[in-house]
């Protein structure tokens, strides 16, 4: 892991650009800020009526005083910096931590387990389980790949939404989560981030993402 961190760290630092137009290129610049692609701020879902912000992502130690001064401008108009946005459905931290995201998944998935507790009266195992699966657990992993939480607090966050869920039966209510998790041939949440890590790394080492 640490290797990783090094190889990140030296793609990213003392990074320069220039611009080509028409086979003629202006002088190098040393990048302060930004993503290796050139776009200089994170735009959210909202940009596609108008909207635009700057967001400096980094770790803390790794930014600089000139970069936390920088400003950006679109059409003379000043961008707003913001620590926290909403892109493609996944929320981004400037920390680049998960929490917002955590927080946020299990929000939803809460409100709605939250209807389905007050109207669905009958509850045997197989209703609530689809009742589950395609209204609840979705929200809980969508794009888990990009944003996988590695905080216990944030990991406990988005189980004990799946550990409420299991409680709504009534024959398990009482029983101990792990073993409601085997009575309704379940993963817990953890362990399906893992699976779907493993699955990806191995489509990516194979050629096949």
């Amino acid at each position: 892991m640490i290797k990783v961190y090094d190889w990140i760290v030296e793609w990213l630092n003392a990074r320069h650009q220039r611009v080509c137009l028409h086979c003629s290129f202006s002088d190098w610049l040393t990048v302060l800020s930004g993503v290796p692609q050139g776009s200089v701020s994170i735009s959210h879902d909202g940009l596609k009526t108008g909207k635009c912000y700057s967001m400096l992502t980094s770790v803390k130690s790794c930014i600089s005083e000139e970069q936390t001064s920088l400003s950006y401008y679109m059409n003379g108009t000043k961008l707003d910096k913001v620590t926290e946005e909403k892109d493609l459905g996944v929320w981004i931290s400037n920390d680049l931590k998960a929490s917002q995201q955590c927080v946020q998944a299990c929000s939803k998935a809460n409100r709605i387990l939250g209807v389905l507790n007050r109207t669905i009266k009958c509850k045997d195992d197989s209703n609530l389980i689809c009742f589950y699966k395609s209204l609840i657990r979705p929200h809980l992993k969508f794009s888990t790949a990009a944003w996988s939480p590695h905080y216990a607090k944030d990991k406990l966050l988005l189980e004990k939404v799946q550990w409420r869920f299991t409680r709504m039966i009534p024959r398990l209510k009482n029983v101990p989560y792990e073993k409601r998790l085997k009575e309704l041939k379940l993963w817990s949440l953890e362990d399906r981030r893992i699976r779907a890590d493993l699955i990806e790394v191995f489509k990516i080492t194979h050629g096949l993402s």
